[in-house]
Parts: structure tokens; C-alpha cells; sequence
């Protein structure tokens, strides 16, 4: 119905009551009227005076042409038939008038009602404002103080920021002020008496300010004091009250000056003593010394200067008062003025003086004397209406019943809660008659109903307030075994002569048990559907159609690390998703909008961190009832690890692939020449063809051997086998390994050794020495010279430690003692952007090295695996052209 034209219900009652009146002719033909009466009240009560004026103008056309005599035409010529279609439209009109009025009236009784308690909310915010006090309690066994949020205010300390400890408090209190503080708490602990005492506090901008402290102690059963509990107050307007008087004494000065009324002092007997700028000009004076001193009374019209002197009599004894008079001005202009007086003491003064407050009424007098005229004209049209309300009792009750016929329930209680009128609809609901309710209260006729609605009949007598659209939930005598709900609204019945005084009580109630049933299975569902969500371990994430995030369930945010607040009514696309995708994944939410394509979809997301995370999405497509879109509610798995997983795997196939077909592809080629006879074995071609593919073959079983020792390092499959070593022995035996390589390749290998005793593999530690020889022999020109050395490093870093993580961009660490040796040569160098990438498989500085100088592009990744193994770590630093430093630690134990 709310959302229905109230023209269209207009038009719609009148059609029902035209086609139940001509079903029902034979039976309400003396009342045939009746119904459209019913479509009246009812249009005009839901859309107001414009629907219903228009429901009677059709009822009368409807009538007219429908039931009247010489019905079916619409020219109306017989005066018998004139006169009963006026009866009709008078009566049709009172309807519309009265239901009007009391539709307005509710609207005001609602409009004042919630400006009562717009008003009660803000005295009460102002009162605890207004209140500056703050509350402490100081535990007397630990030292520690507890502040109240009101009480760090009071100190100048932001919202729970004070540290609970007693010099902290005694730093604010002002020097001269903490011996009497403390002798007033040690006095009161000491004599069990209540701490009262005044103190001056500073402010953390250097402002004094005073305030009251109260306490009280309380004592363990040895007597002993245990704690003390107590308010702060602000008295800084007490201590300040001098120097506040002398303020206000200016501000009342310019007050009085600037007030725009006309404020005067005068004697009793109407001698001015003092009057603002605004009464001056009320009174048409060009300065105060014109009529300072003088009498007012002339003034004033003759007839009303003895009510006058009367009035300011009455106030110099101490009366306050108002008295309203006509003057006329020192230039001619006729005012009507309200004043307000007090008596005003002063200590010099042998009698009291009068402090006036006049305002100009004028144009109020005018609108008064116009509303008498009114009134005048109102009692003679109600005299002329007089007999109209006795048709209009008539109405009511044809509105009683039209309510019965809507399942509406309506009754009139009077001042002793008794039922003076009652519809056939509460009656049938109450289990009685009509005639069975008339002059009995709820109490006598419904007892087990009394003690819900007698209560609530007496609170509309007491307040005059209504009681609307109350929800009731009770068995009635009709039904007494089911539970029924009903909306229930209470309004007083003013007196007609004080419209003041409630002398009644209006009920009218509606059943809603259908709706209430409704409502709790829609809150059930809606209930069991965000639990879902909300507990589900996968990410559902609701956008609107603009694509700003409506909701989030809890698996995002711990995903994610956002709050709700962040995430709620952003941008997803903006706010969520890397740079590179948002312009694809924009058009697949529009795509899902607007022709439902992609319900399945993965895209990244990025958290708080800055980490993508890899979600596999499902899209559902939101609707509202009339089929438009809406928005999606799309959930999402987190398949972050899976899909690096997939890429390792694809990557590794691919490099591992690519390494093993290199070698196989040779020794192929050299088996089908040797094989087909296209070179002989024993040939010099032959032989070198051997040369090569034993060469592959060993390239390849390198290879498979690195891999397979890198995949049970890294898996674990691997034990260390961890015994005393002197690195000194490990040093010369890998160096002595590397020597024949070195001088075949003109290199100088320089060793230093060091002699600690390390608990390391020894086997491991040789073979990470060995891998990086032989990377240095491979890639240092001829006549150059290769380092390998050794040092203690203590608990701070070395400089040198320092310089080598910062040109490998490491981060600045402070480590326990440890030893770090270093392969140092006078190769071609390593570039900057690959210092890190060379400890990953299968990784070179230069792809064709693992042809030309025969490696795997494994050795460093199992270095580093060896190395992390034993505590340790490893990184390189370089210089291009210049050569290349591999160093790497290990964990020194304590006698080292």
C-alpha cells in the first residue's frame, strides 16, 4: 500500500463499494450510500483531503448514476434527487474533513513527540558534560594509581596515557602545593577521616589550574590502609571568581549596550536611571542625557500610567511580573510594548530599583485583535455547524464499521477505562459483543488481556502522549490457545472546550501474525547465510555494480591482513589487484554484469604486505527482483602454492629438459655416424667423435649426479655428518685437488690457510671449497692469481663484511662469532643483477657457459644448500673486469 498512488485507491474504493453496492442493492438499499461512505474514509485516511475529495466527487457520480431514482443519467432534474445527493456530499465532505483532522493531528502528536526527546537527549549530554570530574583510585600496597578517562582530562593528559605511578601525578601538582597534599592524605589515612583538600595542578602548557580532591582509605582486618579511592573536581571557576565578576561586569555592560530589546532601570515611581541604545530608540530619544532622570509615565497612555506606576511598585517589593501598555514616542509613534520586570538590590541604595526588559508587541496586538475578529467569525460558522456533528456521531460509526470490513480492530475508552465504543472486528477478537463491551473495562470483561493493555490505556490518560504502532504478542479469548501477534497504536481524546485535557483513550490494532511468521524466517535464513560466509575457508568477496566492495567475509582479511574498515566501499580494482591486471579483470566483471561470461576466472590479489597471492575465482551474478543487475558475490580460493608449484615445475622441466637433450643430441649424433660406418672407429675423426660423446656422456652423468645430490640436500635425504676438522687441512686438500687444473690453466692458486677446529662434514666443506676453485680456474684468464683465505669474525660485522652485503644489497646483520672464507680471482666479473640469481639452479652469468667451459649450472645452488646446512651463508661480490669474491661462513665454536 505504500507504494500504491493514494488518487489510485481513491479510484479503486469507489469502484469496490460501486460493484459490492450492486451486488448488495436488495439487501442495503435504505443505507446504499454506506459503502462508498466506507471508500471515503478509507481514501482519505491513506493519501489525505486531495484523495478523498476526489473518492467523494466519484462516489457521487457513481450514486448518481448507478442507485439514485432516474438512474443512468447523469442530468440531474428532479429536486428530490438534488437535495439527497447534497445530504450525500455533505455528509461525504464531514468524512473527508474529520478523517482529515485526525490523520493531521497523529502527524503533529509525532512531530512533537520526537521533539520532546531530541530535547531530553541533549540536557542530559550537556549535563554530564557540564559535571568536569574525574575519579582515581590508588592502590596503597603496590603504589599504583588508576585514572578514570575524565580524571586524565582534568590533568591534561591524553586518553590513557598516564603511567599509574605516583611521581608522575605529584610532577603536576605545583611545588608549593605537595607538602600540604600529602600531610592532607597522610591525616586522612592516619585518622580514618574522609581526604578533602585544594590544590593547584599544572598543565602540560605550563597553566596553572585548581581543583578539589575527596577521598577515602580502607583498611585490611590488621587495620592496615590497602587503598584509597577518590574524585577530582575542577574549581577553577570558584578560585577565579573575582576576576570573573570584574570580567562579567564588562560583559554585561556590553551585553546591555548591544541587546537589541530595550532594557531600562527605573525607580518605583517610574524615574529613569539607566537605558540602552535599543530602548532609546524605542522610546524615539536622541541620547540617554535627553531622559536620564526623568519620569516615563508621560509617556505611557493616560488610561494605563496608574497600572503602570502599580506595576513597578509591585516589583520594587520583589515581585517579578510582566505588564503589557501602549506609548507614544518623543516623536509621534504609537508602540504597544511587553515588559519584563525584576527587582534589582543595590547595597547603596535605600530602596530596590526595577530592571526592565520591554520588547516592541506591536505587531502581535494587531495579530490578536485579528484573531478576535476570527474567533468571532468561527462561533457563529460552529453555531451554524452545530447540527452537522450529530450526522457526523452517525459517521463514525459508518467508519467503525468500514474498519471491521479491513480487519481492523478500533475502540474509545473514557477517563474511568471503559469501553464506550467498539467495531465488530475487536469485538470478534475479544470473544464478546459489541453490547457485552459497552460500559465495561478490560479488567471485568477480559481479565487475563487487562494486565497487558490496562497499563498502557492509563499511561495515554496520565501523559496525553500516544502509543504508536506497538507490537503485542498474546493469546486472545477467541483464540486462547494460539499465540497471535498485533500492532497496537493508543491515542488520548482531548476535551473539545481545553483540548487539553485528555478525557479518553482511542485504540486501534491490526493483526500482523503473517508478517511476524515471515520476518522470522527471513531473519533465520539471513542468519544461517552469513555464518556460512563467515565461516567458510574461502574468500567471498560482494561487489556492487560500480565495483566497490559492499561485503568481505573474515577468511580475506586474515588472507589479507586488511581490516574491515579498509576494505569496505573501496575500489576493488583500485585498492586490491596488481597494476597489470586491473584493466583485464575490469573487463571480465563488466562482462559477468552485463552478459553473465566468466563465472570462473584466477587473478592475483594483493595483500597489505604488498604479497600477490593467486586466487581461482567463482562469479555469481546479483539480481534485484525486477531481474537488474546489481553486483557479484564471487568466491575465491587461495591456490597461491599451487600455482608456484606449477611454475617450478614447468620452469624446472624446461631447464632440465633443455640440459639433458644438449648432451644426448651429441652422443646420438656421434653413435649414428659411427654406427652407419659414415666414420670408422679407428679413423682420427672417429676417435674424436668418441672423444666428444664420452665428454657428453660425462657432462650428462655430471648433471644427473648434481641433481640428484641437490634434491636430497634440499630434502633432508641427506645427513651431515658433523666431526672435529682443522680448516687449514680442508684449505690445503681442496687447493691440492685444484692444483693440476690451475697450472694447466697458467693459474697462481694463493692459499692462506687458517688453523681453528671447526664441527662441520669435512667431505661437504671440501666439496663447497672444490666447487668454488674450480669456478674460479674456469673463469680467471692465464697468469693471473686466485685467493683462498680465511678469518675469525667477532660479534660485529668487519668492514669488509659490511662493504661485500651492501654491494650485494644484503641487509646490515650483527652475527655471533663465526668464520668467513673467501674465494677471491682476477676473472671477467659477475654484473650487479646477477650477484644473487648464480645460487639458483641452473643459473650462469652467461647461458653459453655450461658448453664452452663444461659446467651444469648446479654447483653454487648445492654450495649454498651445504653452506645453509651448517649455519651458514654465502654470497658473492664483484667488480666487472676486475675479478670476483665468493664468500661464505661457518658457525665457530667457543674455544675458537
Amino acid at each position: 500500500m505504500r507504494h500504491t498512488s493514494p488518487y489510485a485507491v481513491a479510484v479503486l474504493s469507489v469502484v469496490v463499494a460501486t460493484v459490492l453496492t450492486q451486488l448488495l442493492y436488495s439487501l442495503i438499499a435504505p443505507v446504499s450510500f454506506s459503502l462508498f461512505y466506507a471508500a471515503i474514509a478509507v481514501s482519505t485516511w491513506i493519501g489525505g483531503t486531495k484523495p478523498g475529495l476526489l473518492a467523494t466527487l466519484l462516489s457521487l457520480l457513481s450514486s448518481d448514476y448507478f442507485f439514485l431514482p432516474s438512474a443512468s443519467s447523469l442530468p440531474i432534474t428532479d429536486p428530490a434527487r438534488l437535495l439527497r445527493l447534497s445530504l450525500i456530499a455533505i455528509v461525504s465532505f464531514l468524512i473527508n474533513y474529520l478523517i482529515s483532522e485526525l490523520r493531521n493531528a497523529r502527524h503533529q502528536i509525532q512531530q512533537i513527540s520526537d521533539r520532546r526527546l531530541q530535547e531530553r537527549k541533549e540536557q542530559l549530554r550537556l549535563a554530564m558534560h557540564a559535571a568536569r570530574m574525574g575519579m582515581w583510585n590508588w592502590n596503597l600496597i603496590t603504589g599504583e594509581i588508576t585514572w578514570s578517562p575524565e580524571h586524565e582530562q582534568l590533568l591534561n593528559f591524553a586518553p590513557n596515557t598516564f603511567d599509574g605511578r605516583f611521581e608522575t601525578f605529584e610532577a603536576c601538582v605545583h611545588p608549593h602545593d605537595r607538602e600540604k597534599l600529602n600531610q592532607a592524605v597522610q591525616t586522612a589515612i592516619q585518622e580514618h577521616s574522609i581526604y578533602k583538600h585544594e590544590y593547584r595542578i599544572f598543565w602540560r602548557d605550563g597553566s596553572v589550574h585548581w581543583v578539589e580532591g575527596r577521598g577515602q582509605a580502607f583498611y585490611d582486618k590488621t587495620d592496615k590502609p590497602v587503598r584509597m579511592s577518590g574524585t577530582l573536581m575542577d574549581v577553577d571557576d570558584r578560585k577565579r571568581l573575582e576576576l570573573a565578576l570584574k570580567q562579567s561586569e564588562q560583559q554585561f555592560r556590553a551585553i546591555f549596550e548591544a541587546e537589541p530589546e530595550c532594557v531600562k532601570v527605573i525607580t518605583a515611581d517610574g524615574i529613569l536611571q539607566n537605558m540602552n541604545p535599543a530602548g532609546l530608540a524605542m522610546i524615539e530619544a536622541d541620547s540617554l542625557e535627553q531622559v536620564l532622570g526623568q519620569c516615563i509615565c508621560p509617556l505611557i497612555e493616560l488610561a494605563q500610567q496608574q497600572a503602570f506606576l502599580e506595576f513597578t511598585q509591585q516589583v520594587a517589593r520583589g515581585k517579578t511580573t510582566t505588564l503589557e501598555f501602549e506609548i507614544t514616542g518623543l516623536k509621534g509613534t504609537r508602540r504597544w510594548l511587553e515588559s519584563h520586570a525584576v527587582p534589582l538590590h543595590t547595597s547603596n541604595e535605600t530602596s530596590s530599583l526595577v530592571l526592565a526588559v520591554t520588547r516592541d508587541v506591536t505587531e502581535r496586538k494587531q495579530a490578536e485583535a485579528a484573531v478576535k475578529q476570527l474567533n468571532a467569525e468561527l462561533e457563529r460558522r460552529v453555531a451554524e455547524r452545530t447540527a452537522e456533528l450529530q450526522r457526523t456521531s452517525n459517521l463514525l460509526n459508518n467508519f467503525f464499521n468500514a474498519a471491521s470490513s479491513a480487519a481492523i480492530g478500533l475502540c474509545i475508552h473514557d477517563q474511568g477505562l471503559r469501553f464506550i465504543q467498539i467495531n465488530e472486528a475487536l469485538a470478534a477478537i475479544d470473544g464478546h459483543s459489541v453490547e457485552a463491551h459497552l460500559g465495561k473495562t478490560a479488567t471485568e470483561l477480559l481479565p487475563e488481556l487487562a494486565p497487558v493493555v490496562t497499563p498502557l490505556h492509563q499511561q495515554v490518560l496520565t501523559t496525553g502522549q500516544p502509543i504508536l504502532d506497538m507490537e503485542i504478542a498474546t493469546a486472545v479469548p477467541s483464540q486462547p490457545e494460539v499465540i497471535r501477534h498485533w500492532l497496537a497504536s493508543y491515542f488520548p481524546i482531548l476535551d473539545d472546550d481545553s483540548q487539553t485535557q485528555t478525557v479518553g483513550v482511542g485504540v486501534i490494532v491490526t493483526e500482523i501474525s503473517d508478517r511476524k511468521r515471515a520476518e522470522a524466517i527471513l531473519v533465520e535464513a539471513d542468519r544461517r547465510w552469513h555464518f556460512l560466509l563467515d565461516n567458510v575457508q574461502l574468500i567471498v568477496v560482494g561487489l556492487d555494480q560500480d565495483g566497490n566492495v559492499e561485503y568481505i567475509n573474515p577468511f580475506f582479511l586474515k588472507l589479507t591482513g586488511y581490516t574491515k574498515e579498509e576494505v569496505l566501499g573501496k575500489y576493488w580494482f583500485n585498492h586490491f589487484l596488481p597494476s597489470s591486471q586491473k584493466s583485464t579483470v575490469q573487463i571480465c566483471f563488466q562482462e559477468v554484469l552485463e552478459q553473465g561470461f566468466h563465472p570462473h576466472y584466477q587473478n592475483s590479489i594483493v595483500t597489505k604486505l604488498g604479497e600477490e597471492r593467486m586466487i581461482a575465482w567463482n562469479n555469481t551474478l546479483l539480481q534485484n527482483a525486477e531481474g537488474k543487475s546489481i553486483g557479484t558475490i564471487s568466491i575465491g580460493e587461495d591456490i597461491t602454492e599451487r600455482h608456484n608449484l606449477d611454475q617450478m615445475k614447468a620452469e624446472f622441466i624446461s631447464i632440465v629438459s633443455h640440459e639433458l637433450r644438449t648432451p644426448l643430441t651429441s652422443i646420438s649424433g656421434a653413435l649414428e655416424l659411427l654406427s652407419t660406418g659414415l666414420i670408422q672407429p679407428e679413423s682420427e675423426r672417429g676417435k674424436e667423435t668418441l672423444s666428444i660423446a664420452a665428454a657428453e656422456t660425462d657432462r650428462l652423468t655430471r648433471l644427473v649426479n648434481d641433481i640428484l645430490d641437490l634434491e636430497r640436500l634440499e630434502s633432508g635425504k641427506i645427513r651431515l655428518e658433523q666431526k672435529s676438522w682443522n680448516l687449514a687441512e680442508l684449505m690445503n686438500r681442496a687447493a691440492d685437488f685444484m692444483q693440476l687444473a690451475a697450472t694447466q690453466a697458467a693459474i697462481t692458486l694463493s692459499v692462506e690457510p687458517l688453523s681453528v677446529t671447526l664441527q662441520v662434514d669435512g667431505d661437504r666443506i671440501l666439496q663447497v671449497l672444490t666447487n668454488l676453485l674450480s669456478n674460479a680456474v674456469k673463469f680467471s684468464p692465464a697468469h693471473s692469481t686466485i685467493w683462498l683465505t680465511a678469518e675469525i669474525c667477532k660479534e660485529a660485522q668487519t668492514s669488509q663484511q659490511a662493504e661485500t652485503n651492501q654491494q650485494a644489497k644484503q641487509p646490515l646483520q650483527t652475527f655471533p662469532p663465526y668464520i668467513l672464507i673467501t674465494v677471491r680471482d682476477q676473472g671477467r666479473g659477475i654484473p650487479t643483477n646477477k650477484l644473487e640469481s648464480i645460487f639458483e639452479r641452473f643459473q650462469q652469468v652467461d647461458a653459453s657457459d655450461s658448453r664452452k667451459k663444461g659446467g651444469t649450472g648446479l654447483g653454487l645452488a648445492i654450495c649454498r644448500s651445504i653452506v645453509q646446512q651448517h649455519g651458514g651463508d654465502i654470497w658473492a661480490t664483484s667488480s666487472l673486469d676486475q675479478g670476483s669474491s665468493l664468500h661464505f661462513t661457518l658457525p665457530s665454536s667457543a674455544e675458537n
